[in-house]
């Protein structure tokens, strides 16, 4: 199975083994309901999986918003991610904290000024609010089920901490994954394919 950074996918501990798991074979009718497996833990992407991916949802609301081609909004896009998401080094901040706040100000306001989109930057984090939205109802009774079974659940992305902050508190994320074990990229300033967070 090939280990694409886009793809949607859930990771699963199996003992020692490591599996990426198709999210679509955990739904009801999965082949694998009822397998034999002994399952300790359980790690998911949070774009693609449990949320549209935050920044590509927000540059197209955004470019719809203002009356701009994605492509106007496009390099924007990309620097903000790489300046936050992927090179920004530890940024481990509690949710609702002033730097928290402040990072993300400075980071819509550089993508405003690249965009030239006239809004501020509290202006944006109000018309993105909308981004932060499940995928999918089903995650609850997905997390719920594996949680009462006492399997560890943990998230490994690519992401900002402001915009899982704005995800974990919009879907209530934190009843499920404590902190210790939300593995985001702009903690590390590397990306999840790298051998350093995703382990191989």
């Amino acid at each position: 199975m090939r280990r694409d950074a886009c793809a949607i996918f859930e990771m699963a501990v199996l003992s020692t083994i490591l599996i990426l798991v198709p999210i679509a074979q955990f739904s009801s009718n999965s082949p694998f309901k009822g397998a034999p497996m002994k399952l300790r833990a359980f790690f998911t992407d949070i774009g693609g999986c449990i949320c549209p991916d935050f920044l590509e949802d927000a540059s197209t609301v955004l470019a719809e918003h203002f009356d701009l081609s994605a492509d106007h909004v496009a390099w924007a896009k990309r620097d903000l991610w790489q300046d936050y998401a992927c090179s920004f080094g530890a940024r481990k901040l509690p949710a609702g904290s002033m730097l928290h706040t402040r990072i993300e100000r400075q980071a819509w306001a550089e993508y405003a000024d690249k965009a030239e989109i006239d809004a501020t930057p509290e202006e944006i984090i109000e018309i993105t609010r909308q981004c932060a939205r499940p995928l999918d109802p089903g995650y609850e009774d997905l997390f719920a089920r594996l949680d009462s079974q006492g399997i560890i659940l943990g998230v490994i992305s690519n992401n900002t901490s402001f915009f899982w902050y704005r995800q974990q508190d919009a879907l209530g994320l934190e009843r499920y994954f404590t902190q210790e074990r939300v593995i985001l990229s702009c903690d590390h300033g590397q990306s999840k394919k790298s051998p350093g967070l995703n382990g191989t």
